[in-house]
């Protein structure tokens, strides 16, 4: 009887493999990254992928929920400042930054800490700072508590960058290069006068975003599968993150029926680019906000892009899965995680998690994430689905 059935089985993995094929995980890309295009947080596009991943979740036998929580959507619609009569320089906001239009005089206050803006004539003034030290946020509300009207930070590399204060702001706030902060800093301290207008557009709304939940409608589940589906603005996020979406939908496609799919929830989280929020929402809904009967978390952000598959995480899970998986080429095991993602909630409440992430994408976060490297795809669900089977009792019984 056991062997008819462990038969049986096999049969059902078998016929399942080809979905682990990296052109049919693909084709799930294509569906959410081209059909569905944009899917930043709280808008119709992340809804529309939201309603889209649970209908094949159900196509593949699974019971879904659709798992609500609020945010403070933002963004960023355009910025500049002008220096006096000189010309208007477009500039990058930091997120979460409020909405303005003012003018006023400019003044340094080093890295915005306590001391640094003490016995300085602030008051009603914009604070240029350097980055670094504190927080942005701890910056503003610094700056904000001294009579500032906004901040100014400057890079403390070479080149611009993008920040946030993380939560809606007390100060309008703009992110300069380290070159345009330098040139108003030497202006400053030759005894220039300088008068600032800043010009913020931005949006701060409370939204909606959900996470889609599936599991399968026997069994009692103890591990947890899954990527982020929304995308940012200004993008259509293939890689980040419509492929790691992409291999959690064909590995519960490839599991449904089966006793991995009976012990594993798989999650598309929302709002995963807004800080985390479809994680936080899911482990903070777990019963007494606790890890649980929870065993494992295997996150899956970012795999299509890039010559190297980093598989970082708790280092018994880590060990794990050289044990059962080995040494690929094109891969390298992590002693320490280096991406926040979705793993980071679940972590944090003491769950051991599994990363899996390619880095150095030089589209990331742009119109041009579209580029889906070949192999990449199936490497990732072939890694995670031998782990899988491992944590759920199925050995080397199941091949894939």
């Amino acid at each position: 009887m056991r062997r008819t059935a462990l038969l049986f089985l096999s049969l059902l993995i078998s016929v399942a493999t080809a979905q682990l094929a990296d052109g049919d995980i693909r084709g799930f890309v294509l569906d959410l990254a081209e059909g569905i295009g944009i899917r930043a947080a709280g808008t119709a596009g992340e809804r529309a992928a939201a309603d889209y991943l649970e209908q094949r979740f159900r196509e593949f036998g699974y019971q879904t929920e659709l798992q609500p929580f609020p945010f403070t959507y933002f963004q960023d619609l355009g910025s500049a400042y002008q220096v006096g009569q000189g010309p208007e320089v477009n500039a990058s906001t930091l997120g979460f930054s409020p909405p303005a239009e003012l003018s006023a005089p400019l003044v340094f206050a080093n890295l915005g800490r306590i001391q640094d803006l003490r016995g300085r004539e602030v008051q009603g003034r914009i604070v240029l700072l350097r980055r670094g030290e504190i927080p942005f946020l701890e910056k503003a509300q610094n700056a904000a508590r001294a009579g500032a009207v906004a901040i100014m930070v400057f890079n403390n590399r070479p080149g611009g960058f993008d920040g946030t204060y993380g939560q809606p702001g007390p100060l309008p706030g703009l992110a300069l290069s380290r070159s345009e902060g330098e040139d108003l800093l030497d202006r400053l301290q030759a005894g220039e006068v300088l008068q600032a207008t800043l010009s913020i557009n931005t949006t701060l709304e409370e939204r909606t975003s959900q996470n889609v939940i599936a599991r399968w409608p026997t069994g009692t589940a103890h591990l947890v599968v899954g990527g982020h589906y929304d995308s940012v603005a200004q993008g259509p996020g293939a890689n980040d993150n419509a492929s790691g979406t992409a291999v959690v939908l064909a590995l519960a496609q490839a599991f449904a029926g089966t006793p991995v799919a009976e012990q594993t929830i798989f999650v598309a989280f929302g709002a995963e680019e807004e800080g985390l929020l479809g994680s936080q929402a899911f482990v903070s809904a777990l019963p007494g906000g606790e890890p649980g009967d929870i065993t494992a978390m295997i996150d899956i952000d970012q795999i299509a892009v890039g010559n190297t598959l980093f598989v970082g995480g708790t280092p018994s899970l880590v060990n794990l899965t050289r044990e059962v998986f080995g040494n690929h080429e094109g891969m390298q095991y992590l002693t320490e995680l280096r991406a926040a993602s979705d793993h980071v909630p679940f972590q944090n409440a003491g769950i051991p998690v599994l990363v899996l992430n390619r880095q150095s994408d030089p589209n990331n976060h742009t119109a041009l994430d579209t580029v889906i490297e070949p192999g990449t795809l199936s490497l990732a669900a072939e890694l995670v689905a031998a782990v899988l089977r491992e944590l759920a009792g199925e050995g080397n019984t199941v091949e894939l």
